[in-house]
């Protein structure tokens, strides 16, 4: 399970004890944070909606409900504030997803590490079949830029991306193409085992992302000037 899945679930049940999230926030600080967040603002809202009525309300109510006039305004008003209550409820509840989504490099380094398993691999992929790969997502590839050992498509994030494994000098190098993953310029990412970069390209970004002592400057070269994203 990676993040974007554990926060998408939590979201729906904040107090859930199902084995797989309690595994993941086990092992993820910051998903363990979110949570935490999360049951915070739930309380909150809690303690919000848990209103004691005004002392005296239902004799008022009933008083109000001489006239079918009368009665008509006090539902509407309350109808009102009810419809009030459940907008502010959602705004808060949105602002609040949006603000603790996990951020692209981490959507990427989780993804690179949910799939470790593939760099292991060396299927000997042939230029026919990477442009299959990167043809179901609107990209292409100009011209070899290395041994392609794995390529496959995979949902990233938005929509869905190509993962690549090329060989480096030192190992296996991730390269992770993501239509629709717009990011204003280079950005350095890194975590205890991997290190690498994300590069704004036209029509999303390309990761490329390799052990933390692989030098992946001349690859990011070659991989930069073969892969382009048409659509």
């Amino acid at each position: 399970m990676n993040c974007l899945e554990y926060r998408r679930q939590l979201t729906i049940d904040p107090r859930s004890k199902a084995a797989n999230l309690l595994a993941h926030v086990h092992e993820c600080d910051a998903c363990a944070t979110f949570s935490k967040r999360l049951l915070r603002m739930e309380a909150k809202l809690e303690q919000t909606l848990d209103v004691k009525p005004p002392e005296g309300l239902s004799s008022r109510i009933l008083l109000r409900q001489t006239t079918a006039a009368s009665g008509v305004k006090f539902q509407n008003r309350y109808l009102a504030m009810a419809a009030s209550l459940t907008l502010a409820v959602s705004l808060t509840l949105g602002w609040y997803m949006s603000s603790t989504l996990p951020s692209l490099d981490q959507v990427v380094l989780h993804h690179i590490n949910d799939e470790s398993k593939h760099l292991s691999e060396d299927h000997q992929v042939d230029m026919q079949k990477l442009a299959g790969v990167l043809g179901a997502i609107g990209g292409k590839a100009q011209e070899p830029f290395g041994k392609v050992r794995y390529a496959s498509n995979c949902p990233i994030r938005k929509q869905e991306g190509a993962h690549v494994i090329v060989e480096g000098k030192q190992g296996p190098v991730t390269v992770l193409v993501m239509p629709g993953e717009h990011i204003k310029s280079r950005k350095a990412i890194s975590d205890k085992r991997f290190r690498g970069f994300i590069v704004p390209v036209e029509h999303g970004s390309i990761a490329i992302v390799g052990e933390k002592d692989e030098d992946i400057s001349v690859l990011e070269g070659h991989v930069l000037s073969s892969l382009k994203l048409v659509s």
